[in-house]
């Protein structure tokens, strides 16, 4: 009888076998090789156990992965609809058509809140967002101007005021927007390096460069509010002034009366805590009336103030005028208020506020 080794019980087929199909060479390393120790063949059959186990979780993948790839898409379509023809690709280059459609028509739609004399104006239109405009305001020897900034369709002024007083008459606002190369790169994104996509009423062309710009003019009648008024357009002679929207700083506001250009404020004061301050609180009234309630516009302004005398009676206690140039410097703020008294002419004041 032969003493040769039949092939699986051999060392060498073992070792192929754990690499080829490690189930099998496991077997075989534990019922035919007992020279191994048991710890040899426990760590042996636990690696080509974890091999064999990462061999099947990546040969399912890949099998996955090349399914997917070479399975071609199935569109169900119900029996009902029909298959649409496949289109031709579009092409890339705009049509004339497409180009007028990427003109701008621009529209400068301009609206005002008059604000208390102190005008606000809303400009709707569809210029790009971020477009810069400048807004001037003319009329009546005034002229203001302020920028205003697209967003969303609407660009909204700050208030137009003189020196921050109100404001009246008739005015015209210029709407503009200067040449393209002065706004943002997303402006001339829309409209053109040199506003070329700009059409309309509103849209000039430069003589120096040919490029376009933008300017628009637009007319408003601004009223005063109830409580200022223009004594420059009155054309009485004489006239009592309504007052009942009139408010004085210190005092009751008793009657005001227009006379030939000049203005007689007459008012009813109370004692204040020192004699000096009775007096001033006269200065502050006619200062608050020029700079906020339009008095600045008279040729020349007329004060006096009474109160009620110790002995019950009702009697004058200061009176002064102020000609045409105080006024001005008043209202232009070029006159501390409470020293008003030193610029004033025809000053009376009731012998017992001088002590």
């Amino acid at each position: 009888m032969s003493n040769k080794k039949t092939f699986y019980k051999t060392t060498w087929f073992m070792w192929l076998a754990l690499i080829l199909f490690a189930p099998a060479g496991i077997v075989l390393l534990w019922v035919y090789h007992k020279q191994y120790s048991k710890n040899v063949k426990i760590i042996l059959s636990a690696i080509f156990a974890i091999f064999f186990i990462i061999e099947i979780i990546v040969g399912n993948s890949t099998d996955n992965t090349i399914q997917t790839a070479n399975t071609p898409e199935t569109t169900i379509i119900p029996a009902n609809e029909t298959v649409p023809e496949p289109t031709s690709k579009p092409d890339t280059e705009p049509t004339p058509e497409q180009e007028q459609d990427e003109k701008i028509d621009v529209v400068l739609d301009v609206s005002v809140n008059k604000n208390n004399g102190k005008p606000i104006f809303t400009i709707n239109t569809n210029l790009p967002d971020e477009t810069d405009l400048m807004l001037t305001l003319k009329g009546n020897k005034y002229t203001g101007q302020t920028h205003a900034i697209v967003e969303n369709g609407v660009a909204v002024s700050e208030a137009f005021s003189s020196k921050g007083k109100a404001i009246s008459g008739k005015y015209t606002l210029s709407v503009s927007m200067s040449e393209p190369k002065f706004q943002s790169d997303n402006v001339r994104a829309t409209i053109g390096e040199n506003g070329e996509n700009m059409s309309g009423k509103y849209v000039k062309t430069s003589d120096v460069n040919n490029s376009k710009f933008i300017n628009g003019d637009f007319d408003f009648s601004l009223s005063l509010p109830e409580d200022v008024f223009d004594f420059s357009d009155y054309d009485e002679v004489y006239k009592d002034i309504d007052i009942s929207n009139l408010k004085i700083k210190y005092g009751e506001l008793l009657s005001v009366v227009y006379n030939d250009g000049t203005v007689v404020v007459k008012t009813k004061i109370e004692p204040s805590y020192n004699n000096n301050a009775t007096i001033a609180q006269n200065y502050f009234n006619v200062a608050d009336l020029v700079k906020n309630h339009g008095f600045n516009t008279c040729k020349k302004l007329s004060y006096w103030a009474v109160a009620d005398m110790s002995d019950g009676t009702e009697g004058k206690c200061i009176s002064f005028d102020l000609n045409k140039k105080i006024i001005k410097e008043l209202y232009n703020e070029n006159i501390v208020e409470n020293k008003l008294g030193e610029y004033t002419t025809d000053l009376w004041i009731l012998p017992s506020l001088q002590n």
